[in-house]
């Protein structure tokens, strides 16, 4: 289907458009999410294991945000740097809100899969494929809106999924936010940043 609707230089704009804010999210991000799994091992279970999720959770969502912001007030720099289209600025800013929503994702499955809960894990993330298939390929191939259509499916299956799993997630844990774990997480983490943009 998104090769019969698509063209090449659609499917040029949608990579360029990840790959651009796969590496900013991953620097923004400071390696947090890798560090949740051993600080989560590292204490008995109850209010610290809560407080290491839940503040990663909020930590990595509030980076999100910020960089997501900055990168939508700075998408035209972007469009004019990356894309030969009109409608660059738009597809960046777009794309920004679906990884905010993406990286809220984050967590909550780390979490399913530190509690060892694969069945919801499976459930959640089949859950959210055919959401967004269903949402891309009526946008795609009804309303035949190309580039726009796959990023408007794609932010909308995100988004709902996004709220889910972070409802599910505090719902679970609670709201609690610890700067020393938070620090102690950071240190940990950034240095795997010099292996994600190396393999990027």
């Amino acid at each position: 289907i998104y090769t019969r609707l698509l063209t090449p230089a659609d499917y040029g704009v949608l990579e360029l458009l990840s790959m651009t804010i796969d590496l900013l999210g991953t620097i923004a991000g400071v390696g947090l999410a890798s560090s949740v799994f051993k600080f989560y091992a590292d204490h008995d279970p109850g209010r610290d294991r809560n407080e290491v999720v839940s503040t990663a959770a909020l930590a990595v969502t509030a980076i999100a945000a910020f960089t997501a912001l900055a990168g939508m007030v700075g998408s035209g720099g972007l469009a004019g740097l990356l894309l030969d289209t009109g409608e660059g600025p738009l597809y960046f800013r777009i794309f920004f809100l679906i990884y905010l929503a993406n990286t809220a994702e984050t967590i909550p499955l780390l979490y399913m899969r530190a509690v060892q809960r694969s069945g919801l894990f499976v459930l959640a993330t089949s859950a959210k494929l055919l959401l967004m298939l269903t949402a891309n390929i009526y946008f795609v191939v009804v309303l035949r809106m190309g580039v726009m259509g796959v990023l408007a499916g794609n932010l909308l299956a995100t988004t709902i999924s996004a709220a889910a799993l972070s409802a599910y997630l505090f719902r679970e844990v609670g709201f609690a936010f610890s700067p020393t774990k938070l620090r102690a997480m950071a240190r940990f983490g950034y240095p795997l940043l010099l292996v994600y943009v190396g393999n990027f």
